[in-house]
């Protein structure tokens, strides 16, 4: 070994040579404990929520949250959409943000919501219940599993009439993502920002970012395994898993 750095030693110039790009490999998973200890993508990136990992060098992707405006996860059936919003809803809570969440019994994202004391609102939800929940004059963030599971009920129509001070973070099925032209989920695209999970076509990205996916990005990945889009582009992410 000393016989070829010293051989190396007398030509200066291989050091100006470049090196191979390193590519880190995109996780099949991660815990949000793990996920935090990696490096921001970006400098102008908050330090939370984590809404993926990815990038050449392993680094976390975070939300500019409140201020984003709305935030949309988007995929089929067991492709990790429940999972997503529940990660950000446990990050949103832990940094005091007011908050409500939309959610099926027993979900998982309802059980993080508990967790925290935050309320949880379904269709089932009578009117008294959802005026209390949005009394006050503070800006309130609203997360919607299944958004297109209360489109035109009493509820939506609650949340319309409060739009003004919401903020919403919705998660909706691929297959209801383009005719979804009204209320929290419409309101929640504006942001332009959120996760593809599993992008099944690539006129998706479209109907909910207005940026078409380029088709070697489609396919079905593992759970969690998706897309992200902020600050407008796309980059291949891994969703961290909330317990762990």
């Amino acid at each position: 070994v000393e016989h070829v750095a010293a051989h190396f030693a007398g030509f200066p110039q291989l050091a100006e040579l470049p090196v191979p790009l390193r590519v880190d490999p995109l996780p099949g998973h991660i815990g949000l404990s793990r996920a935090y200890g990696l490096p921001i993508a970006a400098p102008d990136m908050p330090e939370a929520p984590i809404v993926g990992v990815g990038g050449d060098t392993l680094t976390r992707f975070t939300d500019e949250w409140p201020g984003t405006g709305g935030f949309v996860v988007v995929g089929d059936r067991r492709s990790g959409k429940t999972d997503t919003l529940a990660l950000i809803a446990h990050q949103l809570a832990w940094a005091g943000q007011r908050m409500v969440v939309v959610a099926a019994a027993g979900s998982v994202l309802a059980e993080v919501a508990a967790s925290h004391g935050t309320p949880v609102l379904t269709t089932a939800s009578d009117a008294a219940q959802v005026e209390a929940v949005l009394a006050g004059d503070e800006l309130l963030t609203v997360v919607i599993d299944d958004a297109e599971s209360i489109r035109d009920s009493a509820l939506e129509r609650a949340f319309v009439a409060a739009r003004a001070r919401l903020r919403f973070v919705v998660s909706i099925a691929a297959d209801a993502a383009g005719s979804a032209v009204s209320g929290p989920v419409s309101d929640a695209k504006r942001g332009r920002a959120g996760i593809v999970l599993s992008p099944p076509t690539s006129i998706l990205g479209t109907q909910v970012f207005g940026a078409e996916l380029s088709r070697h990005l489609l396919g079905r990945g593992g759970t969690g395994c998706g897309l992200v889009f902020l600050g407008g582009e796309y980059r291949a992410v891994q969703v961290p898993d909330l317990r762990v």
